[in-house]
């Protein structure tokens, strides 16, 4: 397991993976383009398993959600939204600078992106964002807002806002919540519950939370043979390159092509 300081992650991975080493590692999996090509490049070399601490995908809301899309429960998705809010608090000086810390939208709006690609199974075309590091409690170049516009194949539209601005008597750490909107009903995550509306509900109904797989159980399973992760190398390097262009968007104040 790789859980660093993350600018170093990509550079431990790889120095694992060219021993044959299986690396389950923190997200995102590299804080530049060229680094995600290079760690992409080494684990096609070396065949190991790879995975990243995308572990959202294993709570019972989001794995419910997940489960009621594929059950077809609101048709053809055509909307999303997702928002990650997390306190601020005092955090360690790597945090204060880009090179160290990589920017809010890989490190927490990564989370949000890999639900709307999840959930979808479809991937990006274009994203526009933007953040902002007002009001970050003098954390240096920590960006305390930030937003993403995603247009997806299929037409489908996907947004996330992000902030660490959540209240230190916040009964949680995290404020974690989606809305899909399909043509025939709605999912709504939200508090750790699910929520669904449809031709069939009569109304809005809380649906019944799945247990979903166990994160390092399925890595072991992953890494030996058994099943497919439900993250793995894959999505993880496409996430964090979604991720990576939505800064870069931000960065830059422009639409960018995928």
């Amino acid at each position: 397991m790789i859980n660093t300081f993350f600018y170093k992650n990509s550079e431990l991975a790889i120095e694992a993976m060219e021993r044959g080493i299986h690396v389950y590692m923190e997200k995102p999996v590299a804080l530049s383009i060229e680094e995600l090509e290079e760690l992409k490049s080494v684990w096609k070399q070396t065949k190991v398993k790879l995975s990243s601490m995308l572990g959202l995908r294993y709570t019972p809301h989001f794995w419910t959600a997940y489960k009621l899309i594929n059950e077809n429960k609101i048709g053809r998705i055509r909307l999303i939204h997702a928002q990650k809010s997390y306190k601020l608090g005092m955090r360690p000086d790597f945090y204060k600078q880009r090179r160290t810390y990589g920017g809010t939208i890989p490190w927490v709006g990564i989370h949000a992106i890999d639900w709307i690609y999840w959930l979808s199974g479809k991937k990006f075309k274009s994203v526009f964002a933007r953040h902002s590091k007002l009001y970050n409690n003098d954390h240096g170049e920590l960006e305390a807002t930030a937003f993403c516009s995603f247009v997806m194949e299929d037409e489908i539209f996907a947004t996330v806002n992000i902030d660490y601005l959540r209240p230190n008597d916040a009964p949680t750490h995290d404020d974690d919540r989606i809305r899909v909107v399909g043509t025939n009903g709605i999912i709504e995550v939200i508090n750790g519950k699910v929520f669904l509306i449809n031709n069939e509900t009569k109304g809005v109904i809380e649906v019944h939370l799945e247990s979903p797989p166990i994160v390092f159980l399925d890595f072991i399973n992953y890494v030996r043979g058994k099943d497919e992760c439900l993250v793995n190398a894959e999505d993880s390097f496409y996430v964090t390159l979604s991720s990576l262009l939505a800064r870069q968007s931000a960065d830059e104040n422009r639409v960018i092509t995928f």
